[in-house]
């Protein structure tokens, strides 16, 4: 079974959670303190990447992390194409699993 990952930060917010020393209760805790009404269980949900995060919710998420936004997406080799990062990334190519668009331009 193909997974479709609907989000590329979810990795990346359970690191930031972790250097924390936080369990998904506290930082949902901490978000819902902010004032982004989320659980628990939409958090793990964000952090497996089985639920899409808007723009909205990844600055309540780098604020309540305290690293910027760009923080929250896997780093990236600024020489490699974009394709082949989603490609590697993803596990599988990204451009079946999303209206078969082929991404070919460059960072």
């Amino acid at each position: 079974m193909n997974r479709i990952h609907k989000n590329l930060v979810g990795t990346e917010i359970r690191k930031q959670r972790h250097r924390q020393g936080w369990s998904q209760s506290m930082l949902a805790t901490q978000l819902q303190t902010a004032g982004l009404h989320i659980s628990r269980s939409t958090l793990a949900k964000i952090e497996c990447g089985a639920k899409r995060v808007g723009d909205l919710e990844l600055l309540y998420l780098a604020l309540a992390l305290k690293v910027s936004v760009q923080h929250l997406f896997p780093p990236i080799d600024s020489k490699e194409a974009l394709y082949e990062f989603l490609e590697r990334l993803l596990g599988s190519d990204p451009a079946t699993s999303h209206r078969k668009a082929k991404i070919r331009f460059r960072v």
